[in-house]
């Protein structure tokens, strides 16, 4: 998934609710917002506790959407199931996601995207950069005037480093329209798989014109 501003726009960037009752019902709701804009991918994280049947079950069913539209299929944090289950790659969060780095890339192989949540640390952007993050992930971002600073950071990094960088947001569609071509990646909170709209209207919102 990796890319650069100047060589191809902005994508989507999803991620998955913590918790998915109907791992069937969600298939078919990914396969519907992927095909009303362009999915870059979709990141999944296990709610804690999962038994690792339910856990087999849901990624199984998200193979065949990711596949059909060419979205990479990531896991959060469990870089363990990446090689087992033949995902795309993993998300490393939470504070020591800098420390796994190195036993979550022997864990997936080279081949594979490990992404690292750098939150509003540019310090932490750049040594996952050194340790060779396919990408980083900044934000939350809640609004157009909620966090300047963690806004100039993506804004920076986009302008001054190669390595690709999602920026993590609201589902606003005018937060998403003053970033989109600010980031290689834009990713919409959870919360909007439950837009009033319904997901594939909002992603279009979230993306005008990148429409399949």
């Amino acid at each position: 998934m990796a890319q650069s501003a100047e060589s191809a726009p902005t994508r989507l960037y999803l991620v998955a609710p913590a918790e998915i009752a109907d791992p069937g019902a969600f298939a078919a709701l990914c396969a519907e917002a992927f095909a009303a804009a362009d999915v870059a991918c979709l990141r999944v994280p296990l709610a804690e506790g999962l038994a690792d049947r339910a856990a087999a079950a849901l990624l199984d069913a998200l193979k065949a959407p990711c596949h059909a539209h060419d979205v990479a299929l990531l896991v959060e944090d469990r870089f363990d199931l990446v090689r087992p289950y033949g995902l795309d790659g993993v998300h490393l969060s939470g504070p020591h996601a800098l420390k796994a780095m190195t036993e979550a890339r022997a864990a997936i192989g080279g081949g594979a995207i490990l992404g690292v949540d750098c939150g509003d640390s540019r310090h932490k952007g750049l040594t996952a950069g050194e340790r060779e993050a396919d990408y980083v992930a900044f934000g939350p971002l809640e609004g157009l005037d909620a966090d300047p600073d963690l806004r100039e950071l993506i804004l920076w990094w986009q302008a001054m480093i190669e390595i690709p960088c999602v920026a993590e947001i609201a589902p606003d569609p005018a937060l998403a329209a003053a970033l989109w071509g600010k980031a290689d990646f834009l990713a919409p909170s959870a919360a909007f798989w439950t837009a009033p709209e319904g997901a594939a209207a909002r992603l279009k919102a979230l993306a005008p014109g990148a429409g399949a």
